[in-house]
């Protein structure tokens, strides 16, 4: 009997390494000062984070292949869902702490910002106006912190991969259900 949820596994593991690969390139920009480009790689990550978890999602059972069809494709849901990530590599900005840094949450207008020159009420938005060595540094860092939750999620349970793995490291390692 032919397993279907196969090609989500696949999926979810070429796409986890493919964030890597990302986080990998992106680092290499951010150590050469391509800021802008280096935030659009980090981000690209982080959204091929959020399509293998839904695809290991899919071959747990927690969602449907069709709400994955409707869901992969679209920046501004892919974005929401992984921001779990910045909570995990930014814990006292999410606890009604004072901020010492920016809101690390990625948007959609900070991925357009990261890309393209615009025109704006009174100039140009470029985007090494847009993106800054602190905003490439902070998704980096939250890349590399997501892709750590996932793997180390993976290696103590490995049957549970996507979602239900990291809501059960949570547990583990904080004693509290992940907001996900």
């Amino acid at each position: 009997m032919k397993n279907k949820n196969g090609p989500f596994i696949d999926l979810y593991e070429m796409a986890l390494a493919n964030a890597s690969d990302l986080h990998d390139e992106a680092s290499i920009l951010l150590n050469r000062e391509r800021f802008p480009r280096a935030y659009f790689l980090a981000l690209t990550g982080l959204e091929e984070l959020s399509k293998a978890l839904l695809a290991a999602d899919v071959s747990t059972g927690l969602v449907s292949e069709k709400e994955y069809r409707s869901y992969y494709k679209k920046h501004n849901e892919k974005i929401p869902r992984i921001e779990w990530a910045s909570r995990e590599t930014f814990p006292n900005l999410f606890k009604g702490k004072r901020r010492t840094i920016k809101d690390p949450r990625p948007t959609i207008k900070k991925r357009e910002d990261s890309l393209y020159v615009r025109r704006i009420e009174d100039g140009l938005s470029t985007p090494a106006k847009s993106i800054s060595e602190e905003d490439a540094r902070i998704l980096c860092r939250t890349l590399g912190t997501a892709i750590k939750r996932i793997e180390l999620a993976s290696e103590h349970y490995g049957q549970y991969i996507g979602t239900k793995g990291l809501i059960l490291l949570r547990k583990k390692f904080y004693g509290i259900d992940p907001d996900l």
